[in-house]
Parts: structure tokens; sequence; C-alpha cells
């Protein structure tokens, strides 16, 4: 089964999701399994409305649940929510949508999340 990434964004309408080659899905399991536990303040909460976050599926990522999400400067891996401090990888995976989805919507997404 291949990764996924879903931007978790639109009501009403399907969100947009793209596949992500085997390599670029081996170099972000690698990256998420690098990431440090989220203190305990951890980081946003998604809003109900509005742009949600990353779903991404990697089902080939041994050590982390097949499904995680990225939002706010954290990775909810089920049991464990990581750090994802400066949002690296939020900002990283928008970016590398860009080919794949509208880039309209890529843009304005990225220019919600603080540098």
């Amino acid at each position: 089964m291949p990764a996924t990434l879903v931007i978790d964004a639109l009501s009403g309408l399907p969100n947009p999701q793209w596949v992500l080659s085997a390599e670029f899905a081996g170099q972000v399991c690698e990256f998420i399994r690098m990431l440090p536990p989220a203190g305990p303040s951890g980081g946003m909460a998604p809003p109900d409305l509005g742009y949600r976050g990353l779903v991404l599926s990697l089902p080939d990522c041994a050590g982390l649940p097949e499904t995680v999400r990225i939002f706010g400067g954290q990775v909810d891996a089920g049991a464990h929510i990581l750090a994802d401090d400066g949002r690296h990888l939020e900002r990283d995976l928008l970016s590398a949508s860009r080919p794949y989805l509208d880039q309209g919507l890529v843009d304005s997404l990225l220019k919600t999340i603080p540098e």
C-alpha cells in the first residue's frame, strides 16, 4: 500500500491528497522517527473548520502507527505526540505537494505557518 498525504482543509468537498514516492516516504518516515517527544504543553490543536493539518498514511514505517496527523508543531502518532519544532515537517510536506495539488491552496496554507 502506498504512502499518501491528505491536506485536511476542506469542508463539504473531498480533501486533496497525493501519493508519495517510496523514496520520499522512507525519508519522511526516518525524519518522524527522529523527532523528540512533545513537551507537556504540546502544540496547537486543529480548529473545527479550515485547515486542520496533514494526515499522513505511512503503512511501511515500522514503529509508527499507519496514520499520523501533523499540525501546529506536533506529530500525533497515536500513543505518542512528537515535537515538530518550527513546523519543518509540515512546511516541507506542503511544499513537496506543489506538483500534485492546487498551487493556490498550497501557497495559502504555507502562509498560515509561521517561519
